[in-house]
């Protein structure tokens, strides 16, 4: 009596190189959360997110950001998490197919002091939190979808 194999989950077709951002400094105006930190980073991603034709990319668009807490992460670092759908294009920009990009970026956090003329006048400015992101880690993953 043979038996016949049982098929697995379908196996991920990986794709390399995987480039989803150089490493910016990035300045962040407001809180320190997913939210608002996904408006600013969606300008530094290699593919198009923000306007009219990368619309559709934007909807698939994920992310999660938290303090390093886990195993071979930096405590004091800001990882953001996600993936994203994108087009990969040939020579010509004709799209040959779409790839998931999963991405975890390192952020250092550095908050910087503002200071105007009203903080000497001993009144309270009224400077929002400015906070500067320096990339210190990219790391990214691109499969077919």
């Amino acid at each position: 009596m043979s038996s016949t194999p049982k098929a697995g989950p379908p196996q991920r077709v990986v794709v390399v190189p995987c480039h989803v951002m150089d490493m910016p400094e990035i300045r962040l105006v407001g809180g320190l959360d997913s939210k608002n930190v996904a408006g600013v980073l969606l300008d530094y991603f290699v593919d198009d997110l923000k306007t009219k034709g990368g619309l559709a990319n934007r909807d698939t668009f994920t992310l999660n950001c938290y303090w390093g807490n886990n195993v071979g992460e930096v405590r004091n670092y800001y990882y953001c998490v996600g993936k994203y759908k994108a087009p990969q294009t040939d020579d010509t920009g004709k799209i040959e197919r779409f790839l998931w990009k999963e991405f975890k970026i390192g952020f250092d956090v550095d908050n910087r002091i503002v200071v105007d003329d009203s903080d000497r006048s001993g009144l309270k400015p009224s400077v929002p939190d400015v906070r500067y992101l320096k990339t210190k880690s990219v790391d990214a993953e691109c499969y077919v979808v």
